[in-house]
């Protein structure tokens, strides 16, 4: 056990069960044996937004899970205008790309609760870029739908990029991959995109109805000093938040 004057009280641990290596309930286990059992929350059975009720108002989480995960840690917090905390990550999903942005790593295979702490509480806190992603449907003879706010923390894509995220989401919840593993995960996305890169469907020449501006002021008609890009012929459109891409691809060689 860690010693009493340590501020492991601030230490909230979330781990998702259902993360790409399938190894949450280890991580459960391993924590719950080293702090207080009710630090350490199972986010398949008890959601961020809920969990967040009982926390302090300042604290550190550590999330166990994929980016999807922390994603849905980070936006509870968003939401929460009592709880300010640091969040650290143990990579336990499929790609892991925002932590490797991070330095967190690839993955994580020795569950040593007392060093992944002891890096926890000695990491440098840094801040990150949130995008705000305004999702706006077109009128229709029915009338204009509702229009729906996203946040993104690594990348915003459409295309077969976001297809294929898609069907993998799809697929994962399906009997087959109830009990996959990162390695199978990685096979599975990689049978998807070469499916969806030959057969593209409505992603084909996605060029010709796609119109992107840079700079200030673009906007949606390009009005207010935006320059509108010429684009190449493409399948997918990805803006980034960090330098890592399709589970480790970093396109700029940083």
């Amino acid at each position: 056990m860690w010693p009493s004057n340590k501020p492991f009280h601030h230490l909230w641990v979330n781990a998702n069960r259902k993360s790409g290596s399938y190894k949450g309930d280890e991580v459960l286990s391993i924590f719950r044996g080293v702090l207080n059992p009710i630090q350490v929350i199972d986010i398949a059975s008890i959601p961020p937004e809920k969990a967040l009720k009982w926390l302090p108002t300042k604290c550190k989480i550590l999330v166990a899970g994929g980016d999807g995960t922390i994603a849905w840690v980070l936006n509870a917090l968003h939401g929460s205008t009592r709880v300010k905390a640091c969040v650290g990550i143990l990579p336990m999903g499929t790609g892991n790309d925002l932590s490797r942005s991070l330095g967190w790593g690839p993955g994580n295979t020795d569950l040593d609760a007392h060093a992944i702490i002891s890096n926890l509480l000695r990491a440098d806190e840094i801040l990150l870029d949130r995008w705000k992603v305004t999702i706006k449907p077109k009128r229709t003879r029915l009338g204009r739908c509702r229009e729906r706010v996203l946040y993104s923390y690594n990348y915003t894509s459409v295309g077969v990029d976001a297809q294929v995220a898609l069907d993998f989401h799809r697929a994962r919840s399906q009997f087959l991959y109830r009990y996959a593993n990162r390695t199978l995960n990685y096979m599975a996305y990689a049978v998807l995109g070469a499916g969806r890169v030959l057969d593209a469907g409505w992603c084909d020449a996605l060029e010709r109805r796609l119109r992107v501006w840079t700079g200030a002021g673009g906007g949606a008609s390009g009005a207010g000093g935006g320059v509108q890009l010429d684009l190449p012929p493409l399948q997918a459109l990805v803006l980034l938040n960090i330098t890592c891409w399709g589970a480790g691809v970093r396109l700029w060689g940083a």
